[in-house]
């Protein structure tokens, strides 16, 4: 469990996961705070392709058909007050 993160429905977190996994149950007393996504080939994120045909692949092939994705800046932020350390 996380001290920091939105509670239930109010969290997006909360929301994108539950929209990928219907077995979740958020819970209105739980904080979710962080979303995991990358492509290790034991646990690979999957991106929706809509065209030519919806589909889903790895996010590690979707990142060699984008390859200036993978040049993106990567966010940088302070962790949040309640993060110890």
């Amino acid at each position: 469990k996380y001290m920091w993160g939105k509670f239930g429905g109010d969290s997006l977190v909360a929301a994108i996961a539950k929209n990928n996994d219907t077995d979740l149950t958020v819970t209105v007393e739980v904080p979710y705070a962080e979303l995991w996504m990358g492509t290790h080939p034991s646990g690979p994120s999957m991106v929706m392709l809509q065209v030519p045909w919806r589909i889903l692949t790895p996010l590690s092939d979707w990142l060699k058909l984008n390859p200036a994705m993978r040049e993106m800046p990567r966010l940088k932020a302070p962790p949040p007050a309640a993060f110890p350390g």
